[in-house]
């Protein structure tokens, strides 16, 4: 397709229209799931046959010898087989191995991929993304011993022998976990007695994420946009910059298999390993080398199935968003300076104190009747609205 101006004339946009129309909804979420739950047996078995069934289907897709089915396809294709060689590494307790598999076959893809789809807050590429985040912590008495701001924070070194293994962290390693909303912070959190616990938000503006948190849909829509003849006559694009669609599909394509193997469901919730955390584990690992210092964390979607689902109004899915920070600077003692620094935390709220002095009117007569509710209505649209008023300052040292 050549053109002598550099935009595209009327018939240009024609073949461009069909050519793209070809790969549209092409992200089908049956096929790329983001979200999976295996049978608590066989882990390998079950990231193998997932990817199995992509790559048969993406395969399948190759429908003639444009750009997208003779390099793109195959190219992923082969990339999407090296994911399980790593978790076959990992399982066979070559984690060491694993990681060299991550860092030398894998990331070495998707520098294009992070950029595209990485989330900056506080950003002109992103005005949604206000930097706005939550925490939340069960107290041991939410009436007599109030949390403090520094209690909201990662627990601190001299006691990372009480921190747990977690999907994303190592057990002993400081992070950061942060909910986009109060109610996705309980859920996360196990949906313990609101009562007896303490929410604080955090300012996470200038900082930097891998987002995994892009659903097959989101994409098909964009794609849908980009493909579409009104768009590309209305800008008068060049024949460089609507090649997007095919930038937007080949990113994904290549971050997809992070998000599915960041993203699936733990099925023994007591165990003491869970296979589930392997990849996120060293994905982190591979942000702390501190080899690509553009990225702070990671924004992924929570695995939770919500409980207020039909309760609440409207789709729940934007309110489970997650991001993980890790601690950047060591010490004996105390808290990250460098997430000190760069952060700012309010004052925790409590809902049990909450209720000793405000007259709340969220169990209305209506909602006991069955009716859905608004989540400003809710216990945690109620704390959210609360934090709203208080102040954002840095911990002093």
């Amino acid at each position: 397709m050549k053109a002598l101006s550099p935009y595209l004339d009327d018939v240009e946009i024609d073949e461009l229209v069909d050519y793209y129309s070809k790969f549209r909804n092409f992200f089908d979420p049956e096929i790329f799931k983001t979200i999976t739950q295996w049978n608590g047996m066989d882990f390998y078995d079950h990231i193998s046959s997932c990817f199995e069934k992509v790559i048969s289907y993406v395969e399948s897709r190759r429908i003639g010898s444009d750009s997208i089915s003779a390099a793109v396809i195959p190219s992923v294709v082969e990339f999407y087989r090296e994911f399980p060689k790593l978790f076959e590494l990992a399982l066979s307790g070559k984690r060491s191995r694993a990681y060299e598999s991550l860092e030398e076959r894998i990331i070495p893809r998707l520098g294009m991929a992070f950029s595209t789809f990485k989330s900056l807050t506080h950003h002109y590429l992103s005005p949604t993304e206000t930097g706005i985040v939550y925490r939340m912590r069960i107290g041991s008495d939410v009436y007599n011993a109030p949390l403090s701001e520094k209690e909201m924070f990662h627990i601190p070194f001299e006691k990372r022998h009480l921190i747990g293994n977690n999907r994303f962290s190592l057990t002993g390693f400081p992070c950061l976990y942060f909910g986009n909303s109060v109610y996705g912070c309980w859920e996360e959190m196990g949906r313990p007695n609101i009562e007896s616990c303490f929410v604080a938000k955090f300012d996470l503006s200038g900082h930097h994420f891998i987002d995994l948190s892009r659903t097959p849909q989101e994409i098909n829509t964009a794609l849908d946009h980009w493909s579409g003849k009104t768009f590309l006559m209305r800008t008068k694009l060049t024949e460089e910059v609507s090649k997007s669609f095919e930038y937007l599909m080949t990113d994904y394509l290549l971050l997809w298999p992070l998000i599915f193997c960041c993203s699936i469901k733990v099925f023994h919730q007591d165990s003491v390993f869970k296979p589930e955390y392997i990849f996120p584990q060293l994905l982190l690992e591979w942000i702390i080398s501190g080899r690509l210092s553009q990225y702070d964390g990671i924004k992924f979607n929570s695995t939770k199935s919500p409980m207020l689902a039909g309760v609440i109004e409207g789709d729940l899915a934007p309110l489970l968003c997650n991001y993980v920070l890790p601690a950047r600077v060591l010490s004996k003692t105390g808290l990250c300076s460098e997430n000190t620094e760069k952060i700012k935390v309010s004052k925790p709220v409590s809902y049990g104190v909450l209720k000793l002095i405000r007259s709340h009117t969220n169990l209305s007569s209506k909602n006991m009747q069955g009716a859905l509710t608004g989540y400003e209505e809710t216990v945690f649209g109620l704390l959210e609205k609360e934090l709203n008023d208080v102040p954002l300052d840095y911990i002093a040292s």
